[in-house]
């Protein structure tokens, strides 16, 4: 490219940056010469947004809340409540609702010892049958809303009964009486046996409640239910066992609390950041001989405007219908790292320019255009650059992710409006108080301090400029990329909602029995047949068993003994085993013989199904008859695995059986479980991060052209956003921490909050080349005049 064109480029990027830099100038002149004006149209914005908080509403949903909207687990969620829809009109139920209760031997011993049973069935009895629950003017008990799934838990209760009366055996993990198949390993952990293979003890027992919240009523009256199980398990001292409550309304309750125990924290973090500025500004004003009672009070302006920013920020949500969620309550601290920034460098050419003389000359309307000409620029584009980087977050397909990055970036906005229509005018307004007499000649004791800082600064610009620094960075930043590559690749993706909760809560116990006990022993899968073959046709009975035998024998599965399907017990129904009487005597079960072209007959089917204990199935089978002959719509497969040991795990796992399913696609196979909606949200972290942040660097790239005409400028700024972002991500891991949704939020903060340096400083770089005033021809000149305006500096 020859010089013609360079010079013609040169001089159309020199027009742009005077353009937005007398634009700027105008808009100074303009909040200076208005200032009361400018104020008040803050207060009136801040006034509106308050509004909103006379709906303020916390919510925070782990589940739901951070679930991709297309995500697999949405449709399979549809599947659930479409099977357990209503049979006369099809209405669908409404969400569905699980809680665990687990109980451990205070002495290390067994929960299936009677006295330790007893309290357990105590506590079910309770507060299943027993506990009321005043919702309005209504009163509820657990066994009016529980419907279908009263009987959730009748096989644990009906077999223990029997062991206690008969002193049956149990196997592990199932155990075979009155010709019923009864999967005891979903009820009893930590299990020891004898020789024979029989139980004789197991350390902790899970009862579980399930069922559907039909209405909006039924969904509070189940949440009060919850916390009262919960208050009453607190406050009841049993003899025997430790009960754990492990239920989504008791989780978030804990998390909200554990939000709230961090107040004190915010406080103490925000008393030490206004120590800080004010400081900082004391010291710039002496340095510059400017120091008057007005300083102090200008460092706590730079400390609220980001605050206000936040909390109007947070108004107008509330005021548009949203909640407010835990991760929105951190916004005003990101904020406020941007806007004290900003307001730093504000005072700092605000102050450095009452030195010269030609500013008495000057209203103070024309000095505030020249701090808007000289660092309102490099404020704006940081603001933008932030603004957009977690506007892009709003397209996020998590519901809270979308909810906090839009919260922050119309902080971002919000805070550029309070810098330029409540700081600006402040300092016009507060510069009645100071000093008159122009001290462009610093006294002894500053000269010395600015000759010590412009020595020091001045070493360190011809050191980056050197041939052997760039050697060193080379060096650092090859150490620095390699640490964040490895651990990049290395990094978990995972979820650890422990994390969120005070150090006193019991929900630790609950999620620590979850992964350390339940999931390591049995995972259960609830598999929904959408179009099941037809069952008197050999072949496709035959192919059929192909698909239940590919999840029975797939990485972690237990194995076909803890499958229930209601193929196996119709046949134990027609070819019954041992009765209660022959158990006592010791007869085995005979082995269920499978032959190659096997169907079944449906005569007997529908006294199958009135059968106790086979009427279970009544509410796992879908059907219909034509002409006597049995047609089965819509059926249920369990199964269980094993080796569970995170959220993580879980998340791979269902992963698993969708890619299992989707071998099978003629038969509309939908596993299902009660955390798929986590795991989804786990399973899409690391995409959803990726695209984020890649989405926002081209974003921020493409904002710092029009305020950085310089694409080589615009290229490491942007390259260094990127290697910050890198860095977080990989040394992390080195720090023990996975890529769950609370580290993607962290490292979205992280894009927004790194580019600041690098937008400034670009700006100032790109800038000193082009000024008129003072022009600089090395590099090194151009980097000195750089840190003079991004930091203190004396001429």
């Amino acid at each position: 490219m020859d010089k013609r064109k360079n010079s013609a480029r040169f001089e159309k990027l020199s027009v742009c940056d005077r353009t937005v830099q007398r634009a700027f100038r105008c808009v100074g002149e303009y909040i200076g010469g208005w200032p009361k004006i400018s104020v008040l149209i803050a207060v009136v914005v801040l006034a509106v947004s308050l509004v909103g908080f006379r709906s303020f509403r916390m919510h925070e949903n782990l589940k739901s809340g951070y679930t991709d909207d297309t995500a697999p687990s949405i449709q399979e969620h549809k599947a659930v409540q479409w099977f357990f829809r209503n049979r006369t009109d099809n209405v669908l139920p409404g969400e569905p609702y699980y809680m665990a209760i687990f109980a451990r031997a205070k002495d290390g011993g067994s929960v299936m010892n009677a006295s330790h049973f007893n309290e357990v069935k105590d506590y079910y009895d309770y507060v299943v049958n027993q506990m009321n629950i005043t919702h309005g003017n209504e009163t509820y008990k657990y066994n009016q809303l529980c419907g279908i799934f009263c009987n959730f838990n009748s096989a644990l209760w009906k077999l223990m009964a029997a062991r206690k009366s008969y002193n049956i055996e149990l196997q592990y993990p199932v155990t075979h009486v009155m010709g019923l198949a009864v999967n005891v390993g979903r009820y009893f952990f930590d299990i020891s046996t004898d020789e024979n293979g029989d139980m004789t003890g197991a350390a902790t027992i899970a009862v579980y409640f399930h069922l559907f919240q039909n209405s909006s009523v039924y969904q509070e009256v189940l949440k009060k239910w919850e916390m009262a199980a919960y208050r009453y398990m607190k406050s009841t001292n049993y003899t025997y066992i430790d009960l754990t409550l492990h239920g989504a309304n008791v989780l978030n309750a804990e998390v909200m609390r554990g939000g709230k125990t961090v107040g004190p924290l915010y406080v103490i973090g925000l008393a030490l950041t206004l120590v800080f500025v004010m400081i900082c500004m004391i010291l710039t004003a002496w340095m510059h001989k400017q120091l008057d009672c007005s300083k102090p009070l200008v460092a706590l302006l730079a400390v609220v405007c980001p605050i206000l920013a936040a909390v109007t920020s947070i108004g107008f949500i509330l005021l548009i219908g949203f909640h407010v969620n835990m991760l929105m309550i951190i916004s005003p601290f990101l904020v406020l790292a941007i806007g004290v920034d900003d307001a730093f460098l504000l005072v700092n050419s605000w102050i450095r320019l009452s030195c010269f003389a030609e500013m008495q000359t000057r209203s103070k309307a024309e000095r505030l255009g020249l701090v808007l000409g000289e660092v309102g620029p490099s404020i704006t584009v940081t603001s933008l650059t932030n603004f957009f980087g977690f506007a892009l977050g709003c397209v996020a397909p998590v519901p809270e992710i979308r909810l906090f990055c839009a919260t922050v970036a119309l902080a971002m906005l919000l805070d550029l409006f309070y810098q330029l229509m409540l700081f600006t005018p402040s300092l016009v307004l507060l510069s009645r108080c100071e000093n008159k007499v122009i001290h462009r000649n610093a006294t002894p004791e500053t000269r010395r301090i600015a000759d010590i800082l412009n020595y020091i600064l001045g070493r360190y610009c011809h050191f980056i400029v050197s041939w052997y620094s760039k050697i060193v960075a080379l060096i650092l930043i090859a150490l620095y990329l390699a640490g964040a590559i490895v651990g990049i690749r290395e990094m978990e993706v995972g979820m650890d909602g422990r994390s969120l909760l005070p150090p006193d809560s019991q929900s630790k116990t609950g999620l620590d029995i979850m992964i350390q006990t339940v999931g390591p022993t049995y995972q259960g899968l609830l598999l929904i047949v959408k179009n099941p073959p037809d069952f008197t046709d050999a072949v496709q009975y035959r192919e059929f068993k192909k698909v239940v035998e590919a999840f029975e024998t797939a990485p972690r599965s237990i194995g076909n003994e803890t499958t229930q399907t209601w193929m196996k017990d119709y046949k134990r129904f027609l070819n019954p085993g041992p009765d209660l009487f022959d158990v006592m005597m010791g007869v085995t079960v005979p082995p269920m013989v499978e032959s190659e072209n096997e169907t079944i007959d449906f005569s007997d089917f529908k006294i199958f199904l009135g059968t106790d204990p086979y009427t279970a199935w009544k509410n796992g089978i879908r059907y219909h008859e034509i002409n006597g002959t049995v047609y089965i719509d819509e059926m249920l497969v369990m199964t269980g695995y094993c080796n569970v040991t995170s959220l993580g795990d879980k998340a791979r796992l269902l992963e698993q059986w969708r890619e299992t399913a989707n071998r099978f696609p003629q038969y509309g196979l939908r596993p299902w479980d009660p955390d798929s909606q986590i795991s989804d949200v786990i399973l899409n972290v690391q995409p959803v991060t990726e695209r984020t942040i890649l989405i926002t660097l081209v974003t921020m790239a493409v904002i710092f052209i029009p305020f950085i005409p310089n694409m080589v400028t615009v290229i490491c700024a942007t390259a260094s956003v990127a290697s910050v972002c890198a860095g977080v991500v990989g040394y992390l891991h080195w720090w023990g921490a996975v890529l769950d949704p609370v580290t993607m939020v962290s490292v979205i903060m992280t894009v927004g909050l790194s580019v600041d340096y690098a937008a400034h400083f670009g700006y100032h770089y790109h800038r000193t080349s082009m000024l008129d005033e003072t022009p600089c021809s090395s590099k090194t000149q151009r980097l000195f005049a750089s840190f003079q305006v991004r930091f203190i500096a004396f001429e």
